[in-house]
């Protein structure tokens, strides 16, 4: 684990107005370097895009509350770094990584690679639960969880997961997942057909 605990870590939820997956109406990041956080950000986002009752009922984001706010591709300027440069973090990051990916593919940005860790998956490797939701997981834990499915709430509860197992050497490179254009493959995997990533 020192070696991922030199690189910039982002720790991020998304929260989405419908079951379509390839758009957004929250997002929450946390950003730390060498352990120590340097910046949190939470937006609100005009998925453009109709919202569904479940969606509503699940996180309480209402599409009046994002009228105003600023769409996918004016938040992605300011945080592209943040999923280019290091490793992303997420709770059942499959899901929040492929909805970023159809985000960007929805309005014809480029996909990088992206490097990412799943705290469910960490979870699943060191303890049995029943279930795995991140309150499932945070309560096992003792992690704090103010609002489950408010997208910093969520990322902050990600974020006391991932310190939980770094903490006891519960993670390393083989965690590593790259998402890309056109396939999700492990990170050793990747490197070895494409050569390496900058990590920094």
């Amino acid at each position: 684990m020192n070696t991922l605990k030199s690189q910039r870590i982002t720790f991020f939820d998304v929260e989405t107005p419908n079951g379509k997956g390839d758009s957004i109406c929250s997002i929450g990041l946390i950003s730390c370097v060498n352990g120590i956080e340097v910046d949190r950000r939470y937006y609100l986002v005009d998925p453009e895009a109709p919202f569904w009752a479940m969606n509503i009922r699940i996180h309480g984001i209402r599409p009046v509350q994002v009228m105003d706010a600023p769409t996918f591709p004016q938040i992605w300027q300011e945080i592209e770094p943040w999923f280019t440069q290091g490793i992303l973090v997420a709770h059942n990051a499959a899901f929040d990584m492929n909805v970023i990916k159809k985000c960007l593919l929805r309005y014809g940005l480029d996909v990088p690679p992206m490097l990412s860790i799943c705290t469910v998956h960490l979870s699943r490797k060191h303890v049995n639960l029943d279930y795995y939701r991140l309150n499932d997981v945070c309560t096992y834990l003792q992690i704090p969880l103010e609002h489950h499915h408010h997208a910093m709430d969520d990322t902050i509860g990600c974020k006391g997961i991932f310190d939980y197992w770094a903490s006891n050497g519960r993670i390393d490179e083989k965690d590593i997942t790259v998402y890309s254009m056109d396939k999700t493959m492990k990170y050793r995997a990747y490197v070895k057909k494409n050569g390496s990533i900058n990590l920094r």
